[in-house]
């Protein structure tokens, strides 16, 4: 029974010590909403800011045809507003993906995912400038046997590069 003269702390220290955990706790939570708060609110600006671009600011028109083993699309840009790349997805006549093939700066790295299992060649590897018109010739090794390609342009807002989610389907002729 040596115990019963000790005394735990004082209720005024336990006090003390819960509030300030309380307010070290609450700053932490405060820290981390704002982060996450300003890093979504960035994220839909970016994400509003491509969606604004490429459903108003992008008017391509198509037309493709095929020689040899090369599909050559003609892309006409009927707008102000630039595009620095293409993506060409190749499809199967049952639908499918046959291929994919990249238009655009292939050193730049934001563009790495969209190189991710590309094959085949795309001349020249550059954009399409307002007003302007140029043909992409798609490669392949043999002759195609798809029937459509889907073009998605690639657009720069800021430093980002983004890929259109508004494809064109070109029928080829």
């Amino acid at each position: 029974m040596r115990f019963k003269n000790k005394k735990g702390i004082s209720p005024l220290i336990a006090t003390v010590l819960i509030i300030g955990f309380t307010i070290v706790l609450a700053a932490l939570v405060i820290t981390w909403g704002t982060k996450l708060f300003k890093s979504t609110v960035e994220q839909t600006g970016k994400t509003a800011e491509y969606s604004r671009i490429c459903s108003t600011s992008v008017n391509i028109e198509y037309t493709a045809s095929v020689s040899g083993s090369d599909t050559k699309i003609v892309a006409s840009n009927k707008a102000s507003q630039g595009v620095e790349g293409f993506l060409f997805v190749a499809k199967n006549s049952d639908g499918t993906n046959a291929t994919a093939f990249l238009a655009a700066d292939q050193t730049n790295p934001q563009l790495a995912s969209v190189r991710v299992g590309a094959t085949g060649t795309v001349n020249p590897l550059d954009g399409l400038g307002p007003f302007a018109t140029k043909t992409y010739t798609l490669s392949s090794v043999a002759t195609p046997t798809y029937s459509q390609v889907e073009a998605r342009a690639i657009i720069k807002a800021g430093s980002d590069y983004q890929v259109c989610t508004n494809e064109e389907t070109v029928n080829i002729a």
